[in-house]
């Protein structure tokens, strides 16, 4: 704002809203900066320590960065003035007991609602005034003044570089500890190769930030920073990775036609295993549950991952029996015999040698697809594993084994001698199976769910009904109570909300084309009267 006053002088008005002594602001920047530091390396430590799997010491480097963060920057926030000023025909104004010249201005920063002015000994923050712009522009020589947005980014990328440095010495660092604790091997030389030049290359880059740019040209800062945050980022991909992830902490390389297995596998880190000779760089390579199988040209190699010792009643579980994987379809079934597989999967079943890997897995292959059966130890249900989709299939006792074996015998009248081997396997399977029948009969639960199904019956809620109380491999129990080609609706035990005078059961709505589950009404039963209440609420 410009006034007009006697004998034609023109004076300045300065709004000043702070003022500070720059070797104060200086110290109290160094002072936060350290403490910023230490607040990020810390957390960044902590976040590391999780990946690693140290349990407590995340919480203590957790709870320690707060701490600090919280005692050093828990102030009161300052007040500010408006103290108006004037600048005389001399290019001087009178603050604080101090004449300032402007001549000192070595420069001026511009902000949202504030202008910097930066002397050599203080710093004074005024209100915005565009009207100074051309005034301010004279005693700094014209230069262009500091964007506030470019510095603001620039500061944001500096600190994003501190956190990609923290980052590797973290790695460096705890992937050490971890190695040492566990009695673990760096897997690659990448494994350190990698965060050792990324923080080189910050290391240099900083150094050229405040060593060379700052002399020369200091608006190159910030395009270091976004060339050394780019480089960071790309290292890994540039190097590239030769540690190839399995499941269950597994993880393999490759060389020279020889692949090395590691277990405990932790970011770069494991327990070598074992070495296997003439494996082509052409291979699948995968595992399912404690198999690593090796796929190439339909040829399988599989390796079991723990001990070779056999246990019968593992296998014996599920021999002369039917399962169905109720929400594929009612065709997909899968059953085994004492050395063969009957799969059917949309077609008639088809007859194939069952292979023995370990205690409680299988394998067998069915036309160009291998499967592989996980045996739950302490249900009746199998898990069997696609490896041409990648899916695991959970695969439940089949509700009505008689009819299913009179539909296996009657598509397999082509060959006697087979339909005849498969009409005892299924007279022994049906013999194994009354009993579970039974047990399930005899289940008090089953009558909760008896009372819901007859109320949806009364309701008229189910298209296409059908009852088929099993139990899952929580060992909850459960009814499918209504399914056709494009969803299936159950009714799923509420475990979260039972106790000795109400039972309640939810109905859940399972949509085949897009795999997902919703929930249609929730269900009361009183387990002395059996009187159910809809509750008439979709939702937990």
């Amino acid at each position: 704002m410009i006034n007009v006053c006697k004998s034609e002088a023109i004076y300045l008005e300065l709004h000043i809203r702070e003022f500070e002594y720059q070797n104060i602001i200086k110290q109290q920047f160094y002072k936060q900066l350290v403490v910023l530091s230490l607040y990020v390396l810390l957390l960044v430590f902590a976040l590391e320590s999780i990946l690693y799997g140290f349990d407590y010491v995340w919480i203590i480097l957790f709870v320690t960065s707060m701490a600090i963060i919280n005692l050093n920057f828990r102030r009161k926030k300052k007040i500010l003035g408006y103290d108006l000023v004037y600048i005389d025909e001399n290019n001087r104004f009178f603050y604080n007991n101090l004449f300032i010249e402007m001549k000192d201005l070595e420069n001026y920063v511009l902000s949202k609602e504030t202008i910097t002015l930066n002397f050599i000994d203080y710093s004074i923050v005024i209100e915005k005034d565009e009207n100074l712009y051309d005034y301010l522009n004279q005693f700094v020589k014209n230069k262009r003044p500091i964007n506030g947005k470019k510095q603001r980014l620039f500061v944001s990328c500096f600190a994003l570089l501190f956190v990609f440095f923290s980052l590797s010495l973290g790695n460096l660092v705890l992937g050490s500890i971890y190695s040492y604790i566990n009695h673990v091997e760096m897997i690659s030389l990448s494994t350190i190769l990698i965060p050792i030049i990324q923080i080189t290359s910050i290391i240099l880059g900083v150094a050229f930030i405040f060593f060379v740019a700052k002399r020369f040209k200091k608006g190159i800062g910030l395009y270091v920073s976004l060339l050394l945050i780019v480089l960071y980022i790309a290292l890994p991909f540039i190097m590239g990775n030769d540690i190839h992830r399995l499941d269950n902490d597994m993880a393999y390389t490759r060389q020279n036609q020889k692949l090395t297995l590691y277990s405990r596998y932790k970011k770069g880190y494991g327990k070598f295993e074992r070495q296997i000779t003439n494996v082509s760089n052409k291979a699948e390579v995968g595992n399912y549950q404690s198999v690593l199988y090796i796929l190439e040209n339909q040829k399988i190699e599989v390796i079991s991952l723990e001990n070779e010792a056999k246990n019968d009643k593992f296998v014996s579980k599920i021999k002369n029996q039917t399962y169905l994987e109720t929400y594929i379809s009612t065709h997909y079934t899968l059953t085994i015999g004492d050395d063969k597989a009957y799969f059917e999967k949309n077609s008639s079943p088809k007859i194939v040698k069952l292979h023995r890997i370990n205690n409680h897995m299988l394998y067998f292959k069915y036309k160009k697809d291998y499967y592989f059966i996980y045996i739950l130890e302490k249900q009746k249900d199998i898990r069997v594993y696609e490896l041409s989709n990648d899916r695991d299939l959970k695969f439940y006792f089949a509700p009505d084994p008689f009819e299913m074996s009179n539909s296996q015998t009657s598509n397999e009248d082509t060959n006697e001698s087979e339909s005849q081997n498969q009409t005892e396997e299924a007279n022994q399977e049906t013999t194994a199976q009354e009993s579970d029948t039974t047990d399930l009969e005899n289940d008090p639960e089953r009558v909760y769910f008896e009372k819901v199904y007859d109320l949806l019956i009364a309701q008229n809620k189910l298209d296409n009904p059908c009852f088929d109380y099993q139990y899952d491999a929580k060992g909850y129990p459960y009814a499918v109570v209504s399914t056709n080609d494009e969803y299936t609706l159950s009714l799923v035990f509420n475990k979260y909300k039972n106790n000795d005078e109400d039972y309640e059961i939810v109905l859940e709505k399972y949509i085949k084309k897009s795999s997902t589950q919703n929930l249609v009404d929730f269900y009361l039963v009183n387990t002395k009267t059996l009187e159910v209440t809809d509750q008439q609420r979709d939702y937990w």
